[in-house]
């Protein structure tokens, strides 16, 4: 009996208000052949376990208003590529329009994000998504929006900047 290997680590990448977002990372070395992941999650305490629970995943349209999500996406040079001429209408359209690919999945991009940086009136949000089929195990795709701090969140933004408690002084990823 051959044994294998399984390994999973999270790595803090955000802290807002009770918002955590967390880089997860993993390979196992059992099976046909040895595999590996990373994705980004984001919970809220008081409802998280210790593993991921997709029913605690908290969705960006929680913090963000859709339509400057859908704007601000929309934008990006990979999503433009996943459309594939498709022209949807609003974020719920974008969100069914977009295909996975070999290199991304984008079944969690609403839940796969942390925030990366604070500015005065804007945040910059990073994606972090998983590979979309098994022949790309380990293809990790991240990418940036940014979007206005919305008035209703303000404080704990404003707490994070004070603290450093988001991606960019705290993660160690670049």
């Amino acid at each position: 009996m051959v044994a294998s290997e399984y390994t999973q680590k999270y790595t803090m990448l955000s802290v807002i208000g009770n918002i955590v977002s967390c880089l997860s990372t993993g390979s196992s070395d059992g099976g046909a052949h040895p595999s590996n992941w990373a994705e980004y999650h984001t919970v809220e305490l008081g409802k998280a376990t210790l593993m991921v629970d997709p029913h605690v995943e908290v969705k960006l349209t929680s913090i963000f208003p859709e339509d400057l999500l859908f704007k601000a996406l929309k934008a990006t040079e990979l999503i433009r590529d996943h459309l594939r001429n498709r022209r949807p209408a609003n974020l719920s359209q974008l969100i069914h329009s977009l295909q996975d690919s070999c290199e991304v999945s984008f079944t969690s991009l609403l839940t796969s994000w942390c925030i990366y940086d604070i500015g005065k009136d804007s945040v910059t949000i990073r994606f972090g998504l998983g590979s979309g089929y098994e022949q790309c195990r380990g293809n990790f795709t991240e990418f940036d929006i940014s979007l206005p701090i919305p008035a209703a969140h303000r404080a704990y933004f404003q707490e994070a900047l004070k603290n450093g408690t988001f991606s960019k002084n705290s993660c160690g990823l670049r």
